[in-house]
């Protein structure tokens, strides 16, 4: 294609060439302006005959069809206030195949359309898994009432005050016990009736309760750590899960370090609400420095050492010790961690309570930790 043409002493820029009825034909432009000629090959050179000329010559050969048809395009053309190569392609393509579709690429696919429908997606699977988890909490809720309302609990007193044991000698004096201890042992304890709650559910272990929260759920134990993360107490999916016990902790007999774990949702259920032990408005209250807990076979009184947070890891989470030097410096550790001193010591001859929740979406926890300071059998 040549870029150039030639007529009457004049250069023209030429924008398309294309071909009808063996005929060729090139369209220029003037100033803006589209000028059109027929072009022909003489001794090797293309001879410009300009759009007047030829169609006149159309008419004078009795092609008047042909005339009219270019008359048309040429019409079509000047008409258009804007045009370029590809929309000049496109009208004479629609003018030689007048029955062929010409099939027109829509940017949809620009990189805002691209935005969009990204952020569409995103908003509408958040909203759907907002839902979800609204709803789902609100089912926990629910099932948590009817536990309520069919569950027997019970306060009683851990000792008269004429059965608290006295501590004399070298225990009084390391206050092994901490400085809490004559007041703990006149806290109340909760004896739950766990029938329905057995029918219910087989795997029930026992009820925790934990003062100005709203942790006051019975807790469960799987065969693995990992089914109650996303299964209710009654055993429906549920991804609000619920409080589960780990299953190498025993609650016949404690060892030295039982765990219980549960999500840290926002809506407060399971252990949601433990974001406030963090407050120290919450942890230097003594009131709320007892946790109570009843199993089929005791009521049990334990008595908080450390409330801490930390990235996940496996130390904290440790059951059993290969000598009690390896669990002593496991009880300094969690001691050394606590955002608050509780003014109470522990020994080997402590058995640990270890609540443990998620404080955020990076992994980090939320740890509680307390000694057992009394248990009654059932």
């Amino acid at each position: 294609m040549n870029s150039l043409c030639f007529y009457n002493g004049k250069v023209y820029n030429i924008i398309y060439n294309f071909k009808y009825n063996d005929n060729e034909f090139s369209i220029c432009s003037d100033n803006k302006k589209l000028v059109y000629f027929k072009r022909h090959k003489v001794n090797d050179k293309y001879q410009y005959i300009p759009y007047k000329r030829w169609i006149k010559a159309f008419e004078l050969s009795d092609l008047i069809s042909e005339a009219n048809s270019l008359e048309k395009l040429i019409s079509g053309l000047n008409s258009r206030k804007k045009y370029d190569v590809d929309d000049i392609r496109k009208c004479v393509d629609k003018f030689i195949n007048p029955h062929k579709k010409v099939l027109i690429k829509k940017k949809f696919f620009n990189k805002y359309f691209v935005i969009f429908l990204v952020c569409f997606i995103f908003l509408t699977l958040g909203g759907v898994n907002l839902f979800n988890w609204y709803h789902e909490g609100r089912e926990i809720k629910s099932l948590m009432n009817d536990i309520l309302d069919n569950t027997k609990i019970e306060e009683s007193i851990a000792f008269t005050s004429s059965e608290i044991p006295e501590v004399t000698g070298e225990a009084h004096d390391n206050q092994k016990y901490g400085e809490n201890y004559w007041k703990y042992m006149q806290t109340t304890m909760i004896s739950v009736d766990f029938d329905n709650l057995l029918k219910v559910n087989p795997d029930t272990r026992g009820w925790i309760y934990i003062n100005n929260t709203n942790v006051n759920y019975p807790f469960v134990q799987g065969s693995d750590n990992s089914y109650y993360l996303n299964h209710s107490f009654d055993k429906t999916y549920n991804v609000a899960g619920w409080l589960f016990a780990d299953y190498k902790s025993s609650f016949k007999e404690f060892g030295n370090n039982t765990v219980i774990y549960g999500h840290g949702r926002v809506d407060q259920v399971m252990f949601g609400s433990l974001q406030n032990v963090l407050n120290d408005s919450w942890y230097t209250n003594k009131d709320n420095q007892i946790i109570k807990l009843s199993t089929p076979e005791k009521n049990t009184l334990w008595q908080i050492f450390s409330i801490y947070t930390i990235p996940s890891e496996l130390y904290y989470l440790t059951h059993t010790f290969e000598n009690d030097e390896s669990y002593q410096k496991f009880l300094d550790t969690m001691l050394s961690r606590s955002i608050y001193n509780f003014g109470v010591n522990v020994s080997t001859k402590d058995k640990v309570l270890t609540i443990s929740t998620c404080l955020d979406n990076n992994g980090n926890r939320i740890v509680i930790q307390s000694k057992l300071i009394k248990e009654q059998s059932r």
